[in-house]
């Protein structure tokens, strides 16, 4: 599955001035339960200063018996010198 490429939204209020430019890109989740998206953020004149590797996990495990369902988060964020 290709991958979703997101423009001029602004996923989680990490992306600014994302308007007619690339702002996310969301990939399928994998067979273990794994998803990444790749967040932008851009400086008014447009040049990028920021990037967000956020990583979702869906995990199951069993507590008092009862099968359970949670999802792990973990951001890696990165700027760029302008």
């Amino acid at each position: 599955m290709l991958p979703v490429m997101l423009t001029g939204a602004q996923p989680t209020g990490f992306s600014q001035y994302t308007l007619g430019r690339l702002a996310a890109v969301q990939n399928a989740s994998s067979g273990n339960g794994v998803q990444f998206t790749e967040m932008y953020s851009y400086a008014a004149s447009g040049l990028p200063v920021g990037k967000r590797l956020q990583v979702n996990q869906t995990v199951s495990y069993v507590s008092g018996g009862i099968l359970q369902q949670g999802t792990g988060q973990r951001n890696l964020d990165a700027a760029y010198c302008v």
